[in-house]
């Protein structure tokens, strides 16, 4: 009863902080999502009427940018860059910004793209002004430009097209260029360009090209290929990683596979650990009772927390807790502090009837933590939850409700518009007090946005403030279908929380 009439009093401090203007908008609210709608079937004349009529509105702003943006070969150049400089920092403002400089490439105007647009980091935007230069005659360090753009794991744009035919114009692809692209393709598991790029690749490069391409789609194969292959450096590469990727579906394979592929090639220390560390590492993800030994075997500089973490999980698997417990010795003094590996670590004394483990247990019970709850539960003990109480302080929320960009984070989570509503609230979030933060959390409860409060409370610390990081909401709906399918209502509020 306390947790609800404390919710109960933060929606009413919400209402009212607002003063009339906050109360007042249920209808702007009601003409700007039909206004939204209308913008979404292309209806421009419902959008202009709607900009006209609500002057005042915090998101008219909006309906402007989207009328731009649906009119977008139309708007004056100036016009838009007044209009873009003004929003600067509205969440509008990056895809409008973006969707102008890409239409003026599309239409030629490369005098308002090279003016407005140099320094666009988008892909589309970087080949239309080096078309810019190719036609302006300026190509000053524009070769390797244009190769800084080809070199990259995915198909490029289409407008990068003319870019790249100017570019092998003059001679280019260098030598090894393409199988760099290539392997960065393969890499990026782009088999479809990767197969395109076969054509910029000399004959020795295609015949790898060939053998990658068929193990990537059938790694089983490695053994019938290896038999036939040089030992260089290309082929320990490929051998290497047609193994690591193996490793992840099938580490039995992989591992009899490797035993018999170290036979062929020469492989360097480096090498080794790279392969042997994949392969314990899926071992141990598989659950595998030999796992640890794996593991055991790698270098000394293989054993990062990830193989250490996995090592005691494939221990525990099997009741094997000495393991377990020389599993979190090894790891660093910091991972051994936290909370998960202080419980497991008791859970392996438990198990070995080791009277140490009171005391492991004993020293985590107290804490209002899941290791904690875990710990106590061991022991018998009451939960210690020691709820943090999150008071709503009056003045800091008047300023931040007269602060236009948090004003405007929840005014578009009520009109619907989420994910600009996120954007902003983000911004907005950055240069808040750890104090305000918490009021703003308080806020955006009162509003009704959960996910917000539940992620602002987690990010600033306070994670035992239970009522608001596990709201009870829609409480009539979820215990009426709780009793008509017979499932526990936690069950249901913790998966609604996940």
């Amino acid at each position: 009863m306390a947790s609800l009439m404390r919710r109960a009093a933060i929606v009413l401090v919400a209402g009212l902080l607002g003063g009339p203007a906050w109360g007042d908008r249920a209808d702007e609210r009601e003409q700007f999502r039909q206004a939204w709608e209308a913008a979404g079937r292309g209806n421009q004349a419902a959008l202009r009427a709607a900009i006209d009529s609500l002057p005042d509105y915090p998101l008219t702003p909006f309906l402007e940018a989207e009328l731009k943006r649906q009119r977008i070969d139309r708007v004056e150049n100036a016009e838009m860059s007044v209009f873009l400089a003004r929003y600067r920092d509205w969440s509008f403002a990056p895809g409008l910004e973006r969707t102008w400089l890409r239409s003026l490439g599309r239409r030629g105007d490369f005098a308002a793209l090279v003016r407005y647009g140099r320094e666009s980091s988008d892909a589309e935007v970087r080949c239309w002004l080096v078309r810019a230069d190719i036609e302006a005659g300026q190509d000053d360090g524009l070769n390797d430009r244009v190769s800084a753009m080809w070199l990259v794991g995915r198909s490029q744009h289409e407008a990068c097209d003319p870019a790249f035919a100017w570019w092998r114009a003059r001679g280019y692809p260098e030598a090894g260029q393409g199988w760099t692209r290539f392997q960065m393709a393969m890499e990026s598991g782009q088999t479809g360009l990767a197969r395109y790029l076969r054509r910029y690749l000399n004959r020795a490069e295609r015949e790898w090209a060939e053998r990658w391409l068929t193990l990537h789609a059938r790694p089983q194969l490695l053994m019938r290929q290896v038999r036939q292959w040089p030992d260089d450096e290309v082929a320990r590469y490929l051998a290497s990683i047609t193994l690591q990727r193996l490793a992840r579906s099938d580490w039995d394979q992989a591992d009899g596979y490797w035993r018999l592929v170290q036979r062929r090639l020469e492989f360097s220390e480096a090498e080794r650990a790279s392969i042997e560390r994949e392969i314990a590492l899926f071992r141990a993800v598989a659950l595998d009772v030999d796992a640890p030994a794996a593991i055991d075997a790698l270098p000394e500089r293989a054993l990062d927390q990830q193989m250490l973490e996995w090592r005691a999980r494939a221990a525990m698997a099997h009741g094997n807790w000495p393991e377990v417990l020389e599993s979190i010795r090894r790891m660093s003094l910091a991972e051994q502090g936290q909370g998960r590996w202080r419980y497991w670590r008791g859970r392996a004394l438990a198990a070995m009837d080791r009277p140490e483990a009171l005391v492991a247990f004993g020293s985590l019970a107290g804490e209002a933590t899941y290791h904690g709850f875990l710990a106590a539960s061991r022991l018998g003990q009451d939960f210690n939850l020691c709820e943090q109480e999150l008071a709503a302080d009056p003045p800091s929320q008047r300023r931040l409700m007269r602060d236009a960009e948090f004003e405007r984070a929840l005014e578009l989570y009520q009109v619907g518009l989420i994910s600009h509503a996120r954007r902003t609230w983000s911004s907005v979030w950055r240069r808040l007090s750890a104090e305000e933060r918490h009021q703003a959390a308080l806020l955006a409860a009162g509003y009704g946005w959960h996910d917000r409060t539940i992620a602002a409370l987690g990010a600033s610390g306070a994670m035992r403030a239970y009522p608001w990081r596990f709201p009870i909401i829609e409480k009539s709906r979820v215990m009426a279908y709780s009793e008509r399918w017979r499932v526990d209502p936690a069950l249901v509020y913790g998966l609604m929380r996940a």
